[in-house]
């Protein structure tokens, strides 16, 4: 079984001394159910970093 992945695109142009950059963002598309999931997982990460430093949680 393989998954497949769809992605939302964006493109920019910088200028940056004297040099044209074209930037493509490939953002992959989630539903609001992952993205829930990824944000919950991400939140429980950074509290077991910072739970180690009770004097940083003011």
């Amino acid at each position: 079984m393989t998954d497949s992945f769809f992605y939302e695109t964006g493109r920019e142009k910088i200028a940056q001394q004297n040099m044209q950059f074209s930037i493509i963002h490939l953002r992959p598309r989630r539903t609001p159910d992952e993205k829930e999931t990824e944000k919950a997982a991400i939140s429980n990460q950074l509290f077991e970093i910072f739970s180690k430093y009770p004097h940083a949680c003011v």
